[in-house]
């Protein structure tokens, strides 16, 4: 849609007032964080459509029109090629009105052995301004993600400016009558012995939403002005019901979302068999050892085939597995074997075909020892790891209708994952950091009860460059009172 003309013809038909001739059009240059890439330059070329006097009380048409240009050879670490997507937020601003003006960017590959690629997407929304004044259209935040990382965030480079276009809003004050839409449905970001940390999906409003009111039953516990919350001062093991509902500046509020149980940890020290190892671990060259220890760890794996991430060890799911750790030296290495106390589980959602939702419950059970390799001196740490994990499916649906799996639904083999690392993000092996890898998931057996689902699940699934990011947690052991359940992170 041309930007000129749609501000045009959503004039006549408001009567807002002359619209203006030409998109007004900028530059906004940031700097988006990839992992394992780094911090990588994105150019936003942004034009903007919206009247240049606009009239109290009557919706207004804004329209925002963007193009990025990134580097592929910026991203080289991350693949031959990377599909990159993601989302910008500018935001029409005038008096108390605050209205985003979500900019959906187009899937687009990146082939990273060439030179810069445009990345297009357009967004529109019709703010109702209530008082006279001065306007804008702010450019906003801007996230990005591909389909090997997840989310990334990017913010505008130093001394830019950030306003895309003026305008003016003339008329009588107008009273605010209508309430904003119903937050999302609240989800567990991470939670303790005495808190929970929850997240949930913006509220819109015609003037903008200035807070939310966060209840534990019927009782309201605080209220905050972002999307997301630490209710504090809980008891261990006891179960919350939350609801979110959203406020404007009038006062007007908004029906609740959907309902969250939650329930806090039931204990954050060590568990109690820290350290206890199924088959005697290492001793160093010579024969001293360390007291042994224990680790959490949690993270992301996408599903490449699927475009779709699940989360690993995720403590907001309940008590995540722990792993025991063996510490001890070979020449200027430092070595550590690693056995996970069980099988870790995780729920995985996504979309098959692109639109069809599918959920199942996921289970990695490590094969033997791994050794995690750490050389170098602080500061300047590397370490290296292989893991053998079977994969097994159950307790599956699509669309919402169950789809019998059965109980040995697994690889044919195990998955052998290299997970690398190294300064300044990974502090050494007591103190833990973030570790990555890319892998291949073998195809299925044993799936389907009464049909065969080998074929299916291996189609849909199976198959190489699966990026993983783990997250390890600082070494305890089992006299450790507080011991570090990290959340994963993308």
């Amino acid at each position: 849609m041309a930007l000129g003309a749609a501000a045009i013809v959503a004039s006549g038909l408001s009567g807002t007032g002359s619209a203006s001739a030409d998109p007004v059009k900028m530059t906004v240059k940031y700097v988006c964080d990839f992992p394992q890439a780094g911090k990588v330059p994105v150019t936003a070329n942004y034009a903007t459509g919206v009247p240049a006097e606009v009239t109290t009380g009557t919706p207004t048409a804004v329209d925002v029109e963007t193009t990025l240009a990134i580097s592929g050879k910026a991203l080289a670490k991350l693949g031959a090629t990377v599909s990159v997507s993601g989302t910008a937020a500018p935001a029409a601003q005038g008096g108390a009105t605050n209205v985003p003006i979500p900019v959906d960017l187009a899937e687009t590959e990146v082939k990273t052995d060439g030179g810069t690629t445009e990345i297009k997407g357009s967004g529109t929304a019709q703010p109702v301004f209530l008082a006279a004044g001065d306007g804008k259209v702010d450019a906003g935040t801007l996230m990005l993600k591909t389909r090997a990382t997840g989310e990334v965030p990017c913010a505008v480079a130093a001394g830019q400016k950030t306003t895309l276009a003026a305008f003016k809003v003339t008329g009588e004050a107008k009273p605010d009558a209508t309430a904003p839409t119903a937050p999302g449905k609240p989800k567990v970001e991470e939670r303790d012995l005495t808190s929970i940390s929850l997240s949930w999906a913006a509220s819109t409003d015609d003037v903008g939403v200035v807070g939310y009111d966060v209840y534990d039953g019927e009782a309201k516990v605080v209220s905050v002005k972002q999307n997301s919350v630490t209710v504090g001062g809980l008891k261990a093991a006891t179960q919350h019901v939350f609801t979110i509902r959203a406020r404007d500046a009038a006062g007007n509020v908004s029906d609740s979302s959907e309902a969250l149980i939650a329930q806090t940890a039931e204990s954050d020290s060590a568990p109690k068999d820290c350290g206890k190892f199924r088959t005697p671990p290492k001793t160093d060259q010579w024969g001293s050892r360390k007291r042994a220890s224990c680790v959490y760890m949690a993270g992301y794996s996408n599903v490449r085939k699927l475009n779709a991430a699940t989360a690993l060890n995720d403590p907001a799911e309940g008590e995540p597995v722990h792993a025991n750790v063996f510490v001890y030296g070979i020449g200027n290495t430092i070595q550590a074997d690693v056995e996970f106390a069980g099988p870790m589980t995780s729920t995985a959602k996504m979309l098959q075909f692109s639109f069809m939702p599918v959920k199942a419950r996921m289970e990695l059970t490590q094969l033997g020892h791994s050794t995690l390799k750490i050389s170098g001196s602080p500061g300047k740490y590397k370490l290296r790891t292989d893991v053998k994990m079977t994969i097994r499916l159950f307790d599956a649906s699509v669309n919402g209708t169950k789809l019998d799996v059965g109980r040995k639904c697994r690889t044919v083999e195990p998955a052998t994952i290299t997970l690398t690392g190294g300064s300044p993000e990974y502090k050494g092996v007591q103190l833990g950091g973030p570790l990555y890898g890319v892998y291949e998931i073998p195809k299925f057996t044993g799936c389907g009860v009464g049909e065969d689902l080998d074929s299916l699940l291996s189609g849909a699934i199976s198959g190489p460059g699966n990026y993983l990011k783990i997250i390890q947690g600082p070494l305890c052991i089992y006299t450790t009172q507080h011991c570090v359940r990290p959340k994963p992170m993308r």
